[in-house]
């Protein structure tokens, strides 16, 4: 994204790091792409190699865009405008006036199908009206063998 026009108007940011610290890189991530919006974030969609650690990465995030609601996974290569990278985390940060997210995670898939998607569906719906639900992502766990 072109820095230099300033973030009027703008709706979806993204921010790279490849910075070898997991706290750090989180933290840098976030704020980069948070930094480019028009307005507060409403959700950030993170994708992250398997190198970092994870737990780390995330509470950079959360120190970085604190309450921000958070999806995405592991990746097994990275794509930004800087191309293709396969040690790095992206974050797409999207802000709308418009639109309301919610997230929501179902556990053990692989056992039991339907009690994950409603272990989802109830954590998605502690935070949004369910009339007012009009689309659903859903990232299951692809690089880690069973989801």
């Amino acid at each position: 994204m072109d820095t230099e026009q300033g973030a009027a108007g703008r709706y979806a940011a993204v921010g790279t790091s490849a910075r070898e610290n997991s706290f750090d890189a989180g933290w840098h991530v976030a704020r980069e792409a948070v930094d480019r919006l028009a307005d507060p974030p409403g959700v950030l969609f993170v994708f992250a190699a398997m190198s970092y650690d994870h737990r780390a990465l995330l509470w950079g995030i959360e120190e970085a865009v604190p309450g921000v609601p958070m999806v995405g996974g592991t990746t097994a290569g990275e794509i930004a405008f800087g191309g293709v990278s396969e040690s790095s985390v992206v974050v797409l940060a999207i802000a709308s006036g418009a639109l309301e997210f919610a997230t929501g995670i179902g556990q053990d898939v692989s056992r039991d199908e339907k009690a994950a998607v409603q272990q989802m569906l109830q954590g998605i719906f502690r935070h949004m009206d369910r009339s007012r639900c009009s689309s659903l992502m859903i990232f299951p766990n692809g690089m880690g063998g069973a989801a």
